[in-house]
């Protein structure tokens, strides 16, 4: 496929972005009440616990830089830490880190 003149791929490609961008507007603000409604010793159980394999398989299969993550801890690094060079996938994964910081924050205090 020659990606460089192949509109529908281009159209295909805005549209996932855009459909992550609004299920992250939709979904993080929930994730970030939930995470903040657990007590400290909860969370830092949350941050730490393995995610079930299905859920890591479905959710987060291929990030990029062939990344796989076990916990949420681990995904708060990793987003916090991403630095690729796609704007649109840099935009969520800021937000993903700014949700995610109390899960690092919980086991500095």
């Amino acid at each position: 496929i020659d990606t460089e003149n192949d509109k529908a791929f281009d159209k295909g490609e805005m549209n996932t972005y855009r459909e992550l961008e609004t299920t992250c507007q939709v979904f993080l603000p929930v994730v970030h009440t939930f995470l903040t409604s657990l007590s400290r010793s909860l969370l830092n159980r949350t941050a730490s616990t393995q995610l079930p394999p299905q859920l890591v398989g479905k959710l987060l299969p291929c990030l990029p830089g062939s990344v796989i993550v076990y916990s949420l801890e681990q995904l708060a690094a990793y987003a916090k830490a991403y630095n690729g060079e796609d704007e649109g996938t840099k935009t969520v994964f800021k937000h993903v880190s700014t949700v995610l910081q109390i899960l690092t924050t919980v086991n500095d205090q």
